[in-house]
């Protein structure tokens, strides 16, 4: 059977809209050019500082030797800032120059708001299928 004009909009464009919000929640990092350890540690400290120290609040750092660490941050001093493990509460004192990245993550709103229109758009899609005959169609 050869798809008709209708059988299109009505079938094919939900699940594009679909595929494209899936793509669209994806965060992509784009490739940063080699800076100096000042200039990465400044960025670092001020990502860190801005974050606080907020026990709920989890990070994940990646240090320069590819080791990855999460927890939350404790205490920030100039030079260096305390990341606590929540599991077992041993703080590791890091330096701002032994960081390669700090990830945030995504706020629990956002990520509830991400699942919440992603079952909005299946629904929407097994309705216009006409999956949902308890809907009166």
């Amino acid at each position: 059977m050869r798809p008709t004009g209708w059988m299109i909009v009505r079938y094919f464009v939900p699940l594009a809209l679909i595929a494209s919000l899936h793509v669209s929640a994806v965060p992509v990092r784009a490739a940063s050019q080699a800076t100096s350890e000042a200039e990465q540690a400044g960025r670092v400290k001020a990502s860190i500082t801005s974050h606080g120290v907020r026990p709920k609040a989890t990070v994940t750092v990646k240090m320069r030797d590819g080791a990855k660490m999460k927890g939350y941050i404790s205490e920030v001093g100039d030079e260096s800032f305390s990341l606590t493990d929540a599991k077992t509460l041993r703080a590791t004192t890091i330096s701002y120059t032994d960081v390669a990245t700090v990830d945030r993550g995504l706020p629990k709103v956002v990520k509830t708001a991400i699942w919440a229109g992603t079952a909005i758009g299946i629904v929407a899609v097994i309705d216009s299928i006409g999956l949902l005959p308890c809907l009166g169609r």
